[in-house]
């Protein structure tokens, strides 16, 4: 074989060539053109359900193309092409929409509850900054139910309604419920100070609230994941 002939086929050997068949990127069955609206709609919505390349954690769990197309497609073509898959564009910034109001909600609970409520017996207005984190702590809530999980190994995505749901109640509902009831809108009495005709009995309810601080470490794993992000947009 001449020179140039075994250079030639050593640049074929060095170019990859993807076997996999050409698909669209989302890998759900294509709409006729005739599909309805609604049906275009619920197509459009459904991708942000589905495993994105871009969510930092894909890779640990997902290491190739080849399987993250196969997560696509068991997902997408599935009975429960509604559940939110945990490694998401959705969940992606859902979660970082978490992580602020983590941090601001580990801030403004205990200095309301301690230099409000009770150093000034102040009313349930003083709670008002807080409310727009208790709407979205219960949203949380409802998104968890629905949203997959990963095997504590890292080597299966758990989809089905029913383990979900297992899982999150066996988990972290009873802190998340606990600690995202308003529990002042129930009542509109305000605190007064230690005395005969003192109603401090009333704040212990709003204690609880406090139990947010044990979801610390799930902070931790989102801001992880936004310096993975960071990094990767650095390089």
């Amino acid at each position: 074989m001449s020179i140039s002939k075994r250079s030639h086929a050593k640049r074929r050997l060095d170019v990859h060539i993807c076997e996999l068949p050409k698909t669209s990127e989302s890998n759900l069955p294509k709409l006729p053109p005739n599909a309805r609206f609604y049906t275009r709609w619920r197509r459009s919505f459904q991708k942000l359900f589905l495993v994105s390349l871009n969510h930092p954690l894909t890779r640990n769990y997902l290491r190739s193309y080849a399987a993250i197309n196969f997560e696509k497609r068991r997902h997408g073509r599935s009975t429960f092409w509604w559940v939110i898959h945990p490694c998401s564009a959705l969940r992606y910034y859902w979660d970082l929409l978490m992580t602020f109001t983590y941090l601001y909600v580990f801030v403004m609970i205990p200095y309301t509850l301690a230099f409000q409520r009770i150093a000034k017996s102040t009313d349930i207005e003083s709670w008002k900054p807080v409310y727009p984190a208790f709407i979205i702590g219960i949203v949380d809530i409802m998104l968890n139910f629905i949203t997959g999980f990963k095997s504590r190994d890292g080597h299966e995505i758990f989809l089905n309604p029913v383990l979900i749901v297992r899982h999150y109640l066996r988990g972290y509902f009873v802190v998340d419920f606990l600690s995202s009831v308003p529990y002042f809108w129930f009542y509109s009495y305000r605190v007064l100070p230690p005395g005969p005709d003192s109603n401090s009995i009333f704040l212990l309810p709003e204690f609880c609230l406090t139990l947010r601080i044990l979801r610390t470490y799930t902070l931790r794993l989102y801001i992880r994941q936004i310096i993975v992000v960071t990094r990767s947009n650095d390089c």
